[in-house]
């Protein structure tokens, strides 16, 4: 915790001096983001790190290298018995290409340098299959279309201004049928790598191209289709509806955004948008009722990409407790001994200590290395009536709860990872809860939010006060 941006500015400097051409990741200075990845601003480091963990979307702003194990441990182990099957490892892989990553995948050697054969079998199997299908990995970029149902698909530029897609389908459909949606482009020819002899028929229809895929080849880990574009990948995607909150209070507004030129158009009652429904003019559309909102990109008078539909829907806050303020500020922290791999009930378990802290966070004088649980409790003042945002972020498993309503699930053996949940809250005092517990590896618990006029940020100490409970 004492680790400075100054430290970190200094400590890159002085490594970049030594080796100009080196390369340094983000763990040197304080911007690496609980995902792994480097917040904007001017923190060093040349490459983001998540760790155990992919991005949810496309990442092409910043390079990027997620690690992960073949089993539950970073280093050898002998009573080891749950690795990652190949065809896991293999998803892996071809996930983290598809949202421009690279892999670095740990072995655990034993003391003579030797690997397990477990992680050897697994390792071979991955070489055998790359020599078949390695064209879909290496010298591959991100795939704009995101995830699919039955898998990931990464892009290659070829001769002649041309683009390559792989499909790698994780899930051979039933229906033998792939729909590539939003694409402008014609395709003469697909194939299954490794597999020349089994066809694949494309053909173009508007803003698709639809594939009919043979019989699923039988082969260790999924299979590659290669799709032969006519001309640069053009792709429009769903437009973005952009809102502050899934639901409101009174009221709220929403944006409609494209990366692609033409005119946006959208519907509020769930119907599809056409080349006379409301056109969105760049000024946020106000709502005093619940929408399915659908919007479209048109060119021409015809539809460009497909819909995208978001429903905003207009709740009731949950009501504040009918109490006075209470008097002692902060927050009962119980410390917990044991070893989970999920959260217990803390209720059945005895606090081996409890003490008062200013914040959700893990308190210094208690802090244990591995194997401790802790348990939050306070109320918390709500200065405003309306939707509010909270951001729980642990390494390993939490949950927040607020009064009954659990809000927030980030249980689990898992890396630093944050999740939100939404909820919309009547001005006064709410009964918070968090759970927490520490596995192994890196210790983090922390709490943020933000709601109306309030930019996500911690807890403030002043709006949380100590409960009457005497647990």
């Amino acid at each position: 915790d004492t680790w400075s941006h100054a430290y970190g500015k200094d400590l890159y400097a002085f490594v970049r001096g030594l080796q100009p051409r080196i390369l340094i990741n983000n763990r040197v200075d304080i911007g690496r983001r609980p995902d792994g990845l480097t917040e904007k601003g001017a923190y060093r480091g040349d490459f983001g790190t998540p760790e155990q963990a992919i991005p949810q979307t496309a990442e092409t702003t910043q390079p990027w290298e997620t690690c992960t194990t073949i089993g539950r441990h970073w280093g050898y182990n002998r009573r080891e018995t749950k690795r990652k099957s190949v065809a896991k490892l293999l998803q892996i892989l071809a996930d983290t290409s598809s949202k421009g990553g690279n892999l670095l995948l740990n072995v655990g050697p034993r003391g003579d340098g030797t690997l397990p054969a477990a992680d050897v079998q697994r390792l071979r199997a991955m070489g055998r299959w790359l020599r078949k299908n390695g064209e879909a990995i290496y010298g591959t970029e991100a795939c704009p279309f995101g995830s699919f149902e039955w898998g990931v698909c990464t892009v290659k530029h070829v001769a002649a201004g041309n683009d390559r897609l792989y499909l790698h389908v994780f899930d051979w459909p039933r229906s033998r049928s792939l729909q590539l949606v939003g694409l402008h482009n014609t395709s003469k020819r697909a194939r299954v790598l490794g597999a020349p002899e089994r066809r694949v028929q494309v053909s173009s229809k508007p803003l698709a191209l639809s594939l009919r895929l043979p019989k699923r080849p039988k082969a260790t880990g999924h299979s590659v289709i290669a799709v032969e574009l006519d001309g640069a990948l053009d792709l429009d995607k769903p437009p973005e509806i952009e809102a502050p909150f899934a639901s409101f209070v009174d009221a709220t507004q929403f944006r409609i955004g494209s990366d692609r030129s033409g005119v946006l158009r959208y519907t509020l009652d769930g119907s599809d948008p056409t080349p006379e429904s409301a056109r969105f003019e760049g000024t946020p559309v106000r709502l005093a009722s619940g929408a399915k909102v659908r919007a479209q990109l048109f060119r021409d008078g015809r539809p460009a990409s497909p819909i995208a539909e978001r429903t905003l829907s207009k709740v009731k806050p949950l009501p504040a407790a009918r109490r006075p303020l209470p008097e002692r500020p902060g927050v009962r922290v119980a410390y917990y001994e044991g070893q989970w791999n999920a959260l217990p009930d803390f209720s059945t378990e005895r606090p081996k200590q409890v003490q008062i802290g200013t914040r959700v966070t893990i308190p210094d004088r208690i802090a244990r290395r591995n194997h401790f649980g802790l348990e939050f409790r306070s109320w918390l003042r709500v200065p405003k009536t309306g939707m509010y945002r909270f951001h729980l972020s642990s390494d390993d498993g939490s949950r927040l709860w607020i009064g009954d309503k659990l809000l927030v699930d980030n249980d689990g053996l898992h890396s630093p990872r944050d999740k939100a949940g939404e909820v919309a809250l009547q001005a006064g005092l709410h009964a918070l809860r968090v759970a927490y517990f520490e596995s192994g590896g890196h210790e983090v618990c922390e709490l943020f939010y933000e709601g109306p006029g309030i930019a996500k940020r911690t807890l403030p100490a002043p709006d949380l006060f100590v409960p009457d409970d005497p647990r």
